[in-house]
């Protein structure tokens, strides 16, 4: 019976890990364009800490071309935030961009950072963009664990 209520609560874990990517899916499509403010207001109405503990923040991520154009990218440069440019350097096919989630502390290291530039989550993207579905990465090592107790996620 132990094991059985195990595997329940880990499946209603994803379940609402994918809730939130569901309602952020629908955010986009109800609205012209979902800027760093629109997107930070939807997860801050989430109540993340509250409402689903051990979920720091969820982010969004752009391709290359519609980050360089986009007023917030402009702004953010502005405050000389760097790496906004397809963080880490590297030739490849797709650049993908966050310019979404909290702009401080630990969250820095993420800004900018381009998940196509990693095996294990430019799969993920392009399973997930291919399938329409959501999809869960492997193991990966969160570019905020930069001090500390490392935390895996996906």
């Amino acid at each position: 019976m132990h094991v059985h209520d195990v595997t329940d609560s880990i499946k209603e874990r994803l379940r609402q890990n994918e809730q939130i990517l569901l309602g952020g899916e629908g955010l986009f499509a109800a609205r012209e364009a979902v800027d760093r403010l629109v997107w930070r207001t939807y997860i801050e109405r989430l109540h993340l800490r509250e409402n689903y503990p051990g979920i720091p923040g969820c982010r969004f991520y752009r391709d290359d071309q519609a980050c360089r154009s986009a007023s917030p990218y402009r702004r953010d440069t502005r405050r000389r935030v760097s790496g906004l440019y397809g963080s880490p350097a590297g030739e490849r096919p797709l650049y993908t961009q966050s310019l979404s989630g909290a702009f401080s502390g630990r969250n820095l290291a993420a800004f900018g950072y381009d998940m196509m530039s990693e095996a294990t989550r430019a799969q993920a993207m392009r399973m997930a963009a291919e399938s329409g579905k959501t999809t869960i990465s492997g193991k990966v090592k969160l570019m905020q664990e930069t001090h500390g107790k490392e935390q895996a996620g996906f």
